[in-house]
């Protein structure tokens, strides 16, 4: 006697199911950064993570989804057309995400104004990164720093 969840031999199997689910927000940015560098290097570089950080992460990603999102060409890493699709829509989730963020910020009145900050020498590599964020992110706030030596920053408090 056959079970109800047998199928016969006609039918063909259940298509699979992508577990983007089981994808982080930042499996997805460092996904994105590969992409649009081609190099898990360069995308490493720019995330300020180490190479094999980078190189585990995707292929976690990549395990979670069953799928292959770059080809090595080379040096370069190219993507797939599932890499495609997922680039697109890894695009807009973060573009709408930015827009949750400004709105919330806009309920604390946090859009506008200028920022000072004064960063020890140290700091001056660290900052674009921080900043052209934050820039990106409130595009009506002015952001002024000046880079000085410790002792420098205490006396301005």
């Amino acid at each position: 006697m056959a079970d109800a969840l047998d199928t016969p031999g006609d039918v063909p199997p259940p298509r699979r199911r992508f577990h983007t689910r089981q994808t982080t927000f930042r499996q997805l940015e460092i996904f994105l950064e590969v992409a649009r560098r081609g190099s898990v290097t360069e995308a490493a570089r720019a995330l300020h993570l180490a190479q094999p950080t980078v190189s585990t992460q995707l292929a976690r990603m990549q395990e979670a989804l069953g799928e292959s999102l770059f080809d090595q060409v080379g040096r370069r890493l190219d993507l797939t057309a599932s890499g495609e699709i997922l680039q697109r829509g890894c695009e807009e989730l973060f573009e709408v995400l930015e827009r949750i963020d400004s709105r919330l910020g806009a309920l604390h009145g946090l859009t506008a104004g200028t920022l000072r900050l004064g960063v020890v020498t140290t700091a001056k590599y660290l900052m674009p990164a921080y900043l052209g964020a934050f820039c990106r992110r409130f595009p009506e706030v002015e952001v002024q720093f000046s880079i000085c030596n410790r002792n420098e920053l205490v006396s301005r408090r």
